[in-house]
């Protein structure tokens, strides 16, 4: 194992490459994947199993649970959502949990696009955010529904976690 793919590396990829396809499938990621894997990442640091310490895991799932939750209170993703970006931030500690998280963003981003596109809504969903920005600025905070469109959000997470294995990969000159 090279140090670039440490255990709460691959710990984290056997947790949102299932929680994908689950998400794919049924639109809902389960708190039997979850709950786990922030006990695991949680008692990783704690008993310095992984390369992390306990308060870095700790840290680390808050800077991935807490956005997250707030994103949720925004109707923005689901509350399976939440506990996968917690344990993944429990899993990679505080220094590599809001890159992940940048990355999941950016990702989830770039999905709901092409999401758009195929359904051929794209300019739609332009338009109408358009309308609630200007209404925002004009009038105030004030909720405009924009396109409502499913994405399964734990593809995102996954692809943020992919994303950031390889740019570490990268930094180390492991593809080199």
């Amino acid at each position: 194992m090279s140090d670039w793919l440490t255990l709460n590396a691959m710990a984290a990829l056997a947790l949102v490459i299932p929680a994908a396809v689950i998400d794919i499938r049924q639109s809902t990621i389960p708190n039997g994947l979850t709950y786990p894997a922030i006990l695991a990442g949680l008692l990783f640091g704690c008993i310095g199993l992984g390369q992390t310490d306990c308060m870095s895991a700790f840290l680390g799932f808050l800077l991935g649970f807490v956005p997250a939750l707030f994103m949720f209170s925004l109707n923005g993703i689901g509350g399976g959502d939440v506990k996968l970006l917690g344990a993944v931030g429990a899993l990679f500690g505080y220094s590599d949990a809001l890159p992940v998280f940048v990355y999941t963003i950016v990702a989830g981003t770039a999905l709901a696009i092409m999401i758009l596109i195929w359904r051929g809504e794209l300019f739609q969903s332009l338009k109408a955010f358009g309308v609630m920005l200007f209404s925002f600025v004009a009038k105030g905070p004030k909720y405009i529904p924009v396109t409502h469109i499913h994405v399964p959000f734990a593809v995102a997470i996954a692809g943020g976690v992919i994303w950031h294995l390889l740019a570490g990969a990268m930094q180390k000159g492991i593809f080199q």
